[in-house]
Formats: structure tokens, sequence, C-alpha cells
């Protein structure tokens, strides 16, 4: 039976303290500003012998997380075939070191130039409930499904974690959450360009807690993704949301050539498809989910290519971007026009922040296509800034973002825990860049970083809810790894406040239906809630 505590806290020792910025300076102008080799090492996405084909350039993601426990979010970076990945250190003030060597983290690749196999996407989660976050890496060219266990100091390949032949596919993207609700997180992976025959099930990788099986025909996906001409899998970027707030993960599939698709979890049992749903993109690549209207239900944006003149008989489309609004009954309703959200190129990796802390979720995405001859060369990047009610207008380069390169995996958090969110991006043939945020020192604005302490197995929280209301606005949240594009972000959430202080409330629904509610909570500031009471608040997880 679901309990609900509702407690009034003291100020002193409430709060994980990162920085505390409650004396913010006032100002109007706010922006991003790129990073010097001196706090981020030099890192890069370039195949060795060159591009073989369009899996390779469409190739380049990286992942964020706190590795070693301390507060303070970290990074992996692929870095394409006969290269080693790349593992950064946060250094408790968002700069970073390499440790790859010093964790064992020397990811093996091919030998030759053609059939060289490595790994393009990469995400981090705790999949054994212990408390630390593992690797999971997903790659082309017989590197399959690669999971490496946290050993709190290290990495260990865990040859035996994945029943089933992964190489046999081309991995994409991971999608991250609970579909079972048996407290280990599930995989979700896509397979673009990659036959028919071996699917579906090997696109669902249930958590048992000691092996990650192949999920059965039961679960829904057979056919869904055979719509294309040529009847292969063109599954791009799966994620997890629970879009009709029933406490069971939902799916969405953006893919490729009109098959971008989203699924209801039948309570567990399996996927049935929302038909329902204004599903209309034509080309789904990344992805984005969050409550972008501010009516309570999470939404989707999925990119796209925009072309006015798109080329015959490829299969390309050119409408661009789509945003689907969640009608609060799980059904979704196109709002791309009036969002003004269409135009962002040859689109790729997006996430959800906000940006700005004015507490409306913003849009970041890049973009590009480096094909030979393409219009695509010099695409760049969208900063897409909410103006209230899910109405944007693009401020990339009004704020300081000029990037044009072949974006194609990013990831979004605090790096040095001002309570801003910062960019990382991968790019494809050349080198990444990360922007440091801003608008936590320029803007006023007001904030509050939140992280979850949840039960073992389960440690991120993954499927809570939060609600939070300051100056008389709600907003909602769902505790998520966020899927980008072979990218993932942390399980966290930087609330912006705006210019009202006054945080009234913060209430949490776990995935096991407990609620507490928290008030008289001061904003700038980071906290971590556990998932067995508000008594217990960790400030020696920032240190």
């Amino acid at each position: 039976m679901a309990t609900r505590r509702a407690v009034k806290l003291p100020v002193a020792g409430l709060l994980a303290l990162v920085i505390d910025a409650t004396g913010a300076t006032a100002g109007t102008d706010w922006g991003f500003v790129p990073v010097g080799d001196d706090q981020l090492p030099p890192f890069s996405f370039e195949q060795t012998f060159g591009p073989e084909g369009m899996a390779d350039l469409m190739s380049g993601g990286l992942a964020a997380a706190d590795i070693d426990g301390d507060g303070w979010v970290d990074l992996y970076l692929p870095q394409s075939s006969l290269l080693p990945g790349r593992l950064l250190l946060n250094q408790r003030d968002g700069s970073f070191i390499d440790v790859s060597q010093a964790w064992d983290l020397v990811v093996s690749n091919g030998n030759g130039p053609i059939d060289s196999a490595y790994a393009t996407g990469a995400a981090f989660v705790d999949l054994d409930g212990d408390g630390r976050r593992d690797l999971v890496l997903a790659g082309l060219r017989q590197f399959g499904l690669r999971i490496y266990r946290n050993l709190g100091d290290r990495f260990e390949q865990q040859d035996d974690l994945v029943q089933s032949d992964t190489g046999a596919l081309d991995h994409y993207s991971v999608g991250i959450g609970d579909v079972d609700r048996n407290g280990y997180p599930d995989l979700l992976t896509g397979h673009w360009g990659s036959g028919q025959a071996p699917l579906p099930s090997a696109h669902l990788w249930l958590n048992g807690g000691q092996v990650l099986e192949a999920a059965g025909i039961a679960w829904a996906l057979s056919g869904a993704f055979a719509q294309a001409s040529s009847g292969g899998d063109f599954t791009f970027t799966p994620n997890l949301a629970d879009l009709n707030r029933d406490g069971w993960p939902d799916l969405l599939f953006a893919a490729d050539f009109r098959t971008t698709r989203y699924f209801h979890n039948d309570a567990g049992t399996g996927f049935l498809d929302r038909n329902d749903a204004e599903i209309s993109d034509e080309n789904g690549m990344g992805a984005a989910v969050g409550d972008f209207d501010g009516d309570g239900n999470l939404d989707w944006f999925v990119t796209s290519i925009f072309d006015l003149d798109p080329p015959p008989d490829l299969g390309q489309g050119g409408s661009g971007n789509r945003l689907y609004l969640n009608d609060g009954d799980g059904r979704f309703i196109d709002a791309t026009e009036s969002a003004g959200v269409r135009d962002g190129g040859w689109g790729w990796g997006a996430c959800a922040a906000d940006f700005d802390l004015d507490g409306q979720l913003d849009l970041f995405h890049v973009n590009g296509w480096n094909a030979p001859g393409s219009r695509f060369s010099k695409d760049r990047a969208r900063l897409f800034i909410n103006q209230g009610n899910a109405a944007f207008t693009d401020q990339a380069g009004l704020r300081g973002i000029d990037d044009d390169g072949q974006g194609r995996g990013i990831v979004c958090f605090d790096a040095d825990r001002d309570g801003d969110i910062d960019i990382v991006i991968q790019s494809n043939q050349a080198r990444g860049i990360m922007y440091r945020n801003t608008a936590a020192e320029t803007t006023g604005h007001f904030w509050l970083g939140l992280r979850l302490r949840g039960a073992a197995p389960n440690t991120d929280g993954l499927g809570a809810w939060i609600e939070l209301t300051a100056g008389g606005q709600r907003q909602v949240h769902e505790m998520q790894i966020p899927n980008h594009y072979l990218s993932t972000s942390p399980a966290e959430r930087v609330f912006g406040l705006g210019s009202d202080d006054a945080l009234e409330r913060v209430e949490v629904r776990w995935p096991d239906g407990s609620h507490q509610v928290l008030t008289h909570l001061l904003p700038n500031r980071w906290i971590v809630l556990a998932a067995n009471g508000v008594d217990r608040l960790f400030d020696s997880d920032f240190e």
C-alpha cells in the first residue's frame, strides 16, 4: 500500500551542498563558452582508415555519469576503430583527466581497415544493483553489445552477462528502463540497417540481475520495424518513459524511413502499438523526452531532416523535426509547427534541459551529414529556447553556440555543479567540443539540483516521478537515463526556478508507490534524496 510522508525539514543539515550560489549575480546575458584543453583532454571520433560506409558516417557516441560515487559526473568517449575509448574523471571542479589505464578500460577493437569492429554508442547504468554504474557499449562490425562491470576502482568486461550472439547485429543507441518492474534496469538497442531475421527479440534485453536475456516474441515487437521498402530494421534511438502515468514505462523508438514507433507497456506483459498517435516524422534519428508545455505529461521530440529539395528515390524526407505533445492519455499530437522546431538541418542527438533556468524545458540538438556532395556538411547546431507553452526560438548563435561540425552524440549535465547545464558534443570525423553554461552566474535565476538514491537494485530511482512547485509553478520529471542518440546523460535533474526563490514543495513518487513530500527547501544547491526517508541526505556524496 502506498504511503505518504509530509516532512518539514530544518535548513541546517538538510542539503548536500555543492555550490552555494544564493548570492547569484543578477543580469540578463547568459550563454555558452567553449572549454579549453586544460579543462577537458582533446577527444575525437575518427575512423583510423576513414569511413567505409553510411554506418561509419552516422557514428560517434559518449556517456556521462558519476562512476566513482563522489557526486561529480564523469565521461566515457568511444574513439572508433583501433583506438581505445577514453574514460575521463571529473576533478570535482568540472575539469577532467584521462584515467582509462588506471580503470582497466582499454576496449579491444578490430585489427584491419575493413572489418575492424568498434564501439559507437555508450551508456552508464547500474545493472547489478550494487550502487556502481556499469558501462554498456554498442558497436559496429561484430563489436556486439558489451558490458563492463564497475568494481569501484576499475571496470571488468563481463563476457557471459549478455545471452545471445550480439555481434550478428550492428548496435546503435542503448535505451534504459525497468520494463517488467523487477527492480533491475533493462536495455533496448537500435539496429539501423540490420536484416530482419534475428529480430525482434534482440531489441529488448531483460535483466534478471545475473544475465541480460533477449526478450521473446511476447513483447509484441514483431514486424514493427520492417516497414521500409528494403524490409530491414532502421531503428536508431529508443527511450523508456511512463507516458500515461500508470507506473509502467512505455517504449519510444525513433527510427529511419518512416518507421518511428511508440508502444504502450501492457503492465509488464508486452508492448502494444499505439497506432492512435500522430507519428509523422520521416527520418527519425535522435530524441528527447520531457514536459515541454508544462501540463504535467511527458512529450517527445524527434530529430529528422529538414530539406526543401530532398533527393528523389532515396527514401529521404525533408519535413524536419517533430515535437509530439502528450494529451494526458499517452496519445501524441503533432505540435511541430506551432513549436517552431521543424528546421534543425540534418538532426542527430538531442537533449531536453532548462538551459536558462527559467522553469521551462529547452532543447539542444546537433546535426550534419558529411557524405560527399552533402549540403549539410556545415550544419549549425540548434539551441531551441522555450518561450512558454512549448513555443521555441533558436538562440544558438545568440548564446555562443557556434558549432557547425558533424555532431552525433551529446550529453547534457551540470559538470561544475554550479546549477546550470553544460554540453559535450561528440563529432564524426572531427574533434569533439564542450560548452560551459553561464546561466547560473549571469541570469540571477534560482535552481535546485536533485539526484535520487533508490533502494537496490534500482539504485538511481529510475521511474520515480518528481513534482516540484516553486512560485506557484509546477514542474514534473520522471527520473530516467536519457538516451539522445548513441549517448546517455546521467539520471539527475536541475529544476530552473526563474527569478522567484519561493521553493514551496518537492514530491517524489517512488516506483514502489510510496511518496515523500519535502517543504521549506532552499534553492541554489544540489540534494540527494534517499528512498527510505528524508532523514538520509548524503553530504558525503559532495565533498
